[in-house]
């Protein structure tokens, strides 16, 4: 049995737990100085703990499961009101960071870790996110106005792993946030060994000049768009399957770059490599990369990596729906976003247990005709049902165990080369969360 990743768990529970009874460190997170200083029957850690097991029903009901999971006598049972009033005491950041802790235990602790040869395979990419209507959200994540009122939306920025399926950094911004200017100043925060991709929004002078000029380079792959420039524009057009391109650097370049404290003339150049990709309906697409080398990164390997960037698509899709991200358990603006950093939290200890699981089922399912996988949705279930089991468990390692066989029993087959055509549906933009369906036509 494999160690399911439990001392990345444990390290981030003993960091909550720490955190909770050390005072200089909470107070760091506290919008009040002297919030949690007394002691109460809901305490610092608690707040953390219920919030990250993803309040998504009526907070009577999950407050009524969290008594009843932890046996919990009347006198030391508190009412939601109390809970609210307490969890706003907590900065939203504080969620934040954590993610981004549990990410890095997990590439200093984790079992198993996925590389592609030596390297992680990292995806940046943005989406948008609902959000609850208030004062507040109203007034920082300005949306758009339909028939029925104006509603707040925001815009996000995610890098994930894509071969672990663990998110490393996430970002809200206002939909006037740039994802481009974003990821510039992400480059610093790129895991060190690491291959990065891109879609085609991404691609400028300035994003690859930071990517290569910063402390230590980053490789990277990205999708360009046709007219990124005019010799993208002539390559496109040739017989040729790959080219070294040089990319100069125009106005609006050296101004941007000025500001990140680089000077650079219009006789600055960065040459890539770029290889054309017929798809199989025809289309051409152009990439890019750092990985000038055609012994490391082959173009048949380069076209087959750059598939791997439809794993953060999936990751975001599993977060929306499964784990339901637009649907909040508070009004205000700080509780919002609390649960939005928890839900990627959330999705990163599944993925712990998950890809533990998944080594289990391959060894279990060697001899079948296809290929098995989880099933994510089934095993999600389980999960949250047993999450705060997992923060209050002194048995973290049999706990993990069980949940691992669980998650074990329920698998899919593998079938290589299906291809289903992606139904565009509209969301909606007022009442109750509804999940999206999925690509396969309902028969």
């Amino acid at each position: 049995m494999a160690r399911l990743n439990v001392s990345v768990i444990e390290s981030f529970i003993e960091f909550i737990e720490a955190v909770g009874h050390t005072e200089s460190l909470r107070s760091l997170v506290v919008t009040d100085t002297k919030a949690f200083t007394r002691q109460r029957k809901i305490s610092f850690t608690t707040v953390t703990y219920l919030v990250l097991n993803m309040l998504k029903k009526s907070l009577h009901i999950e407050l009524s499961i969290f008594f009843e999971k932890l046996q919990l006598p009347t006198g030391q049972q508190f009412t939601k009101g109390a809970f609210s009033q307490r969890r706003h005491q907590i900065h939203s950041g504080w969620f934040k960071y954590l993610l981004e802790f549990l990410a890095a235990r997990f590439y200093e602790l984790g079992d198993n870790i996925k590389l592609w040869k030596g390297l992680k395979l990292i995806a940046i990419d943005g989406s948008s996110a609902f959000l609850i209507s208030g004062n507040e959200a109203n007034t920082v994540y300005k949306g758009a106005r339909n028939k029925y009122g104006s509603y707040p939306l925001c815009r996000f920025m995610k890098m994930h792993d894509v071969l672990n399926n663990i998110t490393l950094k996430v970002d809200m911004l206002t939909m006037e946030g740039s994802e481009r200017k974003c990821a510039y100043k992400w480059i610093d925060a790129i895991p060190d060994n690491s291959l990065t991709l891109f879609d085609r929004g991404f691609p400028s002078f300035t994003l690859f000049f930071l990517l290569q000029n910063c402390e230590k380079p980053k490789a990277f792959i990205a999708r360009c768009k046709l007219d990124f420039s005019n010799s993208i524009k002539a390559f496109a057009a040739s017989a040729g399957k790959s080219q070294m391109i040089s990319f100069y650097a125009d106005e609006r370049a050296r101004a941007i770059l000025l500001s990140h404290g680089y000077m650079v003339s219009k006789e600055t150049c960065i040459t890539l490599r770029v290889e054309k990709i017929l798809l199989p309906n025809g289309i051409t697409e152009v990439l890019i990369t750092s990985i000038t080398d055609t012994k490391i990164l082959s173009s048949q390997e380069l076209k087959l990596l750059y598939k791997q960037r439809w794993g953060i698509e999936t990751a975001i899709g599993r977060e929306k729906n499964l784990l339901q991200l637009e649907n909040y358990s508070s009004h205000l603006l700080q509780g919002i976003e609390q649960d939005f950093y928890a839900t990627f939290i959330a999705a990163n200890i599944h993925s712990l247990i998950a890809g533990q699981a998944q080594s289990m089922i391959e060894k279990m399912c060697n001899k079948s005709k296809y290929a098995q996988q989880l099933n994510y949705s089934a095993s999600m279930y389980v999960f949250k049902k047993r999450l705060l089991q997992v923060f209050y468990t002194k048995k973290l390692k049999i706990l993990l165990e069980e949940i691992a066989i669980a998650f074990k029993q329920f698998t899919e087959p593998i079938r290589p080369n299906r291809t289903i055509v992606r139904k565009k549906t509209s969301k909606r933009r007022y009442g109750k969360h509804q999940t999206q369906k999925n690509y396969r036509n309902n028969f």
